[in-house]
């Protein structure tokens, strides 16, 4: 029976595997070569990707792959595929940038002249008929954010963490519940992890992750409840309204659909409240903390949502 080395990534469906064989040779690697030497070496062995994947515009369908490194020793190759494959923008840290030469075949490289090369093997041993790709693809239609998670207008699908993880469709519905989230601090104990775009609870292993995609396309469209007004609000210091907290800056403010509310009347209710930083709104109005909504009534239609905003050009991803 052969033996397996595992490198472990920050999410379970990101785990590399590689043979035995690349398992020695990696040792004997980093026993004679310098790092900083430029010459080219074919990687023996091959890196496993689990299931059909991309790396920014690089599509890397599951998979072996082999690897080929210069300037780098092998294991240092093998732990930056696996770190930029946990890349859910296709933005790598360190200056490394990706090269596309086709489906399943790209490089990595930086200005001090390192490359890796990923291409595939074969087409056995894939995992992409897991079911972890979940197949809807929907459509964010506004620039948001989900606490330090910050999401550019596009076009993303979802992958699920395992096979114990919620469903797609299930993954769909809290997606929705989180983005009418005010402060990232999600409900139900999920916690999101804003460098992968991922959201879990309880464990690494129970969650999903959001994905842009490329490709364009239609699909389900998001936010579903609310309409943003055009402008953004400026909270001008630190204040609060009740138990509700909004630090000084930019806001949405976004009107519920069903809302017969104009957004000035919602802006000019936002500044007012604003005026009562003890909560105590004039009835029937009441606020809800987990979303930063403000409505004339519990469960009534008629209201608005102030969300912090960001700047586009210098924060959003996607």
């Amino acid at each position: 029976m052969s033996r397996r080395l595992t490198l472990a990534a920050r999410t379970p469906r990101r785990i590399a595997v590689l043979g035995v064989g690349l398992a020695v040779a990696v040792g004997l690697w980093i026993a004679v070569a310098s790092p900083s030497r430029a010459a080219t070496v074919k990687c023996p062995g091959t890196f496993q990707v689990l299931h059909n994947d991309r790396i920014g515009k690089l599509s890397l369908p599951g998979g072996p792959y082999n690897i080929t490194a210069s300037g780098v020793s092998c294991a240092t190759a093998s732990q930056l595929f696996t770190q930029f494959l946990n890349d859910w923008d296709g933005r790598l840290p360190g200056g490394w940038k990706t090269v596309v030469r086709g489906v399943g075949n790209g490089s990595f490289t930086n200005s001090r002249g390192r490359s890796v090369n990923v291409q595939r093997a074969g087409h056995g041993g894939g995992g992409g008929g897991s079911g972890l790709v979940c197949s809807q693809r929907f459509v964010i239609t506004q620039n948001d954010r989900i606490g330090a998670l910050v999401i550019k207008k596009g076009r993303y699908i979802i992958d699920r963490l395992s096979t114990i993880a919620p469903t797609c469709s299930q993954d769909v519905s809290l997606l929705g519940q989180f983005l009418m989230d005010f402060d990232g601090v999600l409900p139900g104990g999920w916690v999101v992890l804003a460098d992968d775009g991922t959201f879990v609870r309880g464990s690494v292993t129970y969650g999903f992750r959001l994905e842009p995609d490329p490709q364009g396309g239609g699909g389900n469209r998001f936010p579903t409840k609310t309409s943003r007004c055009p402008a953004t609000f400026r909270v001008l210091h630190n204040d609060s309204i009740g138990a509700l907290k909004f630090p000084a800056g930019p806001y949405w403010v976004s009107i519920f659909k069903d809302s017969n509310i104009t957004c000035p009347q919602s802006t000019q209710l936002f500044a007012s409240f604003l005026q009562r930083p003890d909560g105590s709104l004039p009835k029937p109005w009441v606020i809800d903390v987990a979303t930063g909504s403000f409505r004339r009534g519990k469960g009534s239609p008629y209201g608005f949502v102030a969300k912090p905003a960001f700047n586009v050009s210098a924060r959003a991803r996607g």
